[in-house]
């Protein structure tokens, strides 16, 4: 496409189509290989990186770069909502072919057409439960990963030290009374 629309030195060839006369040109045609590889060599670069890292690392990093709290939030539930879409969708289909809803063609596009009708409706209902089950975990609108959170205390960690003394401390005392 950018071959017909983009170009303005020497012609390469002209082509007749639709009682329309489009003119190739030699520069449109290298615009169109660049713009696709760059776009090719983009898209393979982030599909790297989405694969090779954890996307928990990946909003920490865009949170480090200032990008607004808000696209990180919602792109880290359209990041989960992908997944809940997917498991919705696997679990119906399976349903759908035990009962034998792919047997035939008119059964496979009734089936398939109910799959499509339905998905939304289920992931819906899944993505509010997922929403009450956050709320009672204490979600408030900012997701927090550990990386967030404060650096302990120092009297938490002692309180911790002192703790794990003390159990130490009692496994030997029963190891050494034979109770366990």
């Amino acid at each position: 496409m950018i071959a017909l629309f983009f170009g303005y030195q020497d012609p390469l060839t002209e082509i007749n189509l639709l009682g329309l006369r489009w003119t190739v040109f030699k520069d449109g045609v290298n615009l169109g290989f660049n713009t696709f590889f760059r776009v090719a060599g983009g898209l393979s670069t982030q599909f790297f990186l989405v694969l090779t890292t954890p996307m928990t690392s990946i909003l920490l990093i865009l949170r480090k770069a200032r990008i607004p709290q808000v696209l990180i939030e919602t792109s880290l539930l359209i990041y989960r909502y992908i997944f809940v879409l997917t498991e919705v969708m696997e679990t119906m289909h399976t349903a759908q072919e035990l009962r034998l809803g792919y047997s035939s063609l008119m059964k496979r596009l009734r089936s398939t057409s109910l799959l499509i009708a339905n998905l939304f409706i289920r992931t819906l209902e899944q993505g509010e439960r997922t929403f009450t089950a956050m709320s009672a975990r204490g979600y408030d609108g900012n997701i927090r990963v550990l990386e967030d959170l404060p650096p302990p205390k120092k009297k938490a960690l002692a309180a911790i030290a002192i703790f794990d003394a003390a159990l130490v401390i009692l496994i030997v005392i029963l190891l050494n009374t034979g109770v366990v």
